[in-house]
C-alpha cells in the first residue's frame, strides 16, 4: 500500500497479517485495536499526528518516521524491539519499563526533544541502538545513573 494517496485506512481489518506496509502515504491517524498478529507496521512518511493501539499487540517493529507525531502513547507496544520515531515533532519521551524493555533499536533523532533525562535507559534494558541527534537538547540530566553505560545524545 505504499506511495498512494491514502488519507484512512483500516488496519484492524487485517486480522491475519504480519506485515504491512503503508509508506508514503497521507494518513493522519491510525487505529490499531485488534491487530494481534500484525508484526512488522510501515507507517512512515505520513501526516500522522496520533496513533492508538490495544495493549494485545504483537508488534515487534514498528516505523512512525517521517510524521507529525507530538506525543506517543508509552503503554501501546510491549513486544517492540525496533521503534523509529525519528523525524517527528516529538517533545519528550516518556519510557516505562513494562513497555519499553524488549526495545534493541530506537531512533528518536529530528524532533524536537529539549532535555533528556538519562535515567529513561533503565527502562531499556536491551537497547543496543539509541539515536537522539539533531534534536534541540540543552540539558542532559545524568543524576542517578552510575549504573548505565556509556550513551551520547
Amino acid at each position: 500500500m505504499n506511495n498512494n494517496a491514502l488519507r484512512n485506512i483500516d488496519i484492524d481489518r487485517l486480522s491475519s497479517v504480519t506485515y504491512f506496509s503503508a509508506a508514503h502515504n497521507q494518513l493522519e491517524f491510525v487505529q490499531l485495536e485488534s491487530c494481534e498478529w500484525l508484526q512488522y507496521l510501515n507507517l512512515s512518511h505520513n501526516q500522522l499526528t496520533d496513533i492508538v493501539a490495544g495493549n494485545k499487540n504483537e508488534l515487534l517493529l514498528l516505523d512512525l518516521s517521517h510524521n507529525k507525531l507530538t506525543s506517543l502513547h508509552n503503554d501501546l507496544f510491549p513486544n517492540l524491539n525496533t521503534l523509529l520515531i525519528n523525524n517527528n515533532l516529538l517533545s519528550e519521551i516518556k519510557i516505562f519499563y513494562s513497555n519499553f524493555c524488549n526495545v534493541q533499536t530506537l531512533n528518536a533523532a529530528n524532533n524536537q526533544l529539549k532535555y533528556i533525562n538519562l535515567d529513561f535507559l533503565t527502562y531499556l534494558p536491551s537497547i543496543k541502538s539509541l539515536r537522539l541527534d539533531n534534536n534541540k537538547i540543552t540539558h542532559i540530566d545524568t543524576n542517578n545513573t552510575s549504573d548505565i553505560g556509556t550513551y551520547s545524545p
